[in-house]
């Protein structure tokens, strides 16, 4: 079948005169193979778009996670500028294709969630050699270098701390670890950092043992303008999110890629130096 001018109707004005149902019976006519595959893929197109449309989303898997207000690592109520670590967290969940939740608690309460739970998530613990076989070490983070704090001279070596009558410590930390474990029988130790920083300024205590990192942070947190002398380092400490004992493998094993693709692409730097240091 074939149409051309002689038949009566200019060629441009054809298809509009014939109507739709005109052109595809016309098309049929010409190329009927052509025309039903394409009447198929169109019937295939709309019944999975129609499938797209009413299928419920795909839910995203929430994990749990603990963590303690411990500027610039952790900060609690602060949903913009939650701390270097709990945004590494964040990051990483997002790269797999989950969601976490953090909860914030007291230290002690969050670490024993952590220990006593299932598939919990922390977003900052130092790795020490007390603490190896209570926890599930998913990857490091950060370095944060030990000091000792004061508003007077710096106090840069163990055998200077020794001779002071007090130093501040959290009891549990890394340096209150450390410094017993060197016999030091000067220790005053109090369960919040902040209380430390408060007994430095109103001189309670000559020095307070903490991560430069945390002290700095806290500092400008309570609002002190006394300038605070940071000490030089009497040793480092490696940060790590943490999970606990009998976390699922594959959760693990998740976090640990997503981590090591944030540090091959230098997000993990990025974030760090937000907060004011370096990764490790």
């Amino acid at each position: 079948m074939s149409l051309s001018p002689d038949d009566g109707v200019p060629m441009d004005d054809m298809v509009p005169w014939l109507g739709l149902g005109r052109v595809l019976g016309f098309l049929r006519a010409i190329a009927p193979d052509w025309i039903a595959r394409l009447s198929r893929s169109a019937a295939f197109l709309s019944v999975a778009f129609t499938a797209a449309l009413i299928a419920p989303p795909a839910q995203a898997q929430t994990d749990y996670a603990v963590a303690a207000h411990y500027p610039p690592m952790m900060i609690a109520d602060s949903p913009d500028r939650p701390g270097a670590n709990v945004e590494i967290l964040i990051e990483a969940a997002r790269r797999q294709g989950r969601r976490v939740t953090v909860e914030f608690l007291p230290f002690a309460r969050a670490i024993k969630t952590l220990q006593r739970g299932q598939n919990v998530l922390q977003p900052a613990l130092f790795r020490k050699p007390e603490r190896e076989s209570l926890y599930t070490w998913v990857a490091s983070t950060n370095v944060l270098t030990n000091t000792f704090n004061t508003l007077g001279p710096p106090i840069d070596t163990l055998d200077q701390a020794r001779r002071l009558e007090w130093i501040g410590v959290e009891t549990g930390a890394a340096l209150d670890l450390v410094l017993t474990g060197e016999a030091f029988t000067n220790l005053s130790r109090v369960d919040r950092p902040q209380v430390n920083a408060q007994k430095l300024l109103a001189g309670h205590i000559d020095a307070w043992a903490v991560p430069s990192q945390i002290a700095r942070a806290i500092w400008s947190e309570l609002g002190y303008t006394a300038p605070l002398i940071v000490g030089a380092t009497v040793s480092e400490e490696i940060n790590y999110i943490v999970a606990s004992p009998d976390t699922d493998p594959e959760i693990v094993m998740g976090y640990r890629a997503a981590i090591a693709e944030m540090r091959a692409d230098g997000t993990l730097q990025a974030i760090n130096e937000k907060y004011g240091w370096q990764s490790e």
